[in-house]
């Protein structure tokens, strides 16, 4: 924030022009007496010290700000507002790995997703309250024992 300062209360204008006077005065007396080609390295290095103030302090500021606004976003890090550390897919990829290993039936391991995906402990009990309310599901495809119940009474019913 003091290269903010300097640049906004024009501290360094003068010293930055006083370079820039010598340099520029030095690259036209090189001119003058040599006469060098555009591929000269004195007049190419004359050329690249002469400073353009706003270019300059633009720089120094957006470096000032990168470190100060890298610093906002380590302290905010995990916060609920932050994007995660992985990304969305790679948590699912975990998630997906895990229930494949997951030994129960299919709203079993369903359960089992939701509970990874929602970081809620994968307890028995909790395993089996969520497959309750997915029983309750019209659109999920009931255990294949209910499948050749259902099938059961419908042919007894024919």
């Amino acid at each position: 924030m003091l290269d903010l300062e300097i640049y906004v209360d024009g501290l360094a204008d003068m010293q930055v022009k006083s370079l820039n006077f010598v340099v520029d005065t030095s690259r036209k007396a090189l001119i003058k007496r040599h006469n060098p080609d555009e591929y000269n390295l004195q007049l190419n290095t004359l050329n690249a010290q002469h400073l353009e103030l706003n270019e300059y302090f633009s720089h120094v500021i957006d470096d000032d700000m990168h470190t100060i606004i890298k610093d906002i976003r380590n302290a905010h890090k995990g916060d609920i507002d932050s994007a995660p550390s992985k990304a969305l897919t790679e948590h699912w990829e975990e998630i997906l790995e895990k229930a494949e290993k997951f030994v129960g039936t299919s709203k079993q391991r369903l359960a089992y997703i939701f509970s990874q995906f929602l970081k809620i402990k994968p307890t028995e009990k909790n395993i089996d309250d969520m497959t309750d309310m997915l029983d309750q599901s019209e659109i999920l495809e009931p255990d294949a024992k209910k499948r050749r119940n259902s099938a059961r009474k419908k042919r007894t019913k024919d």
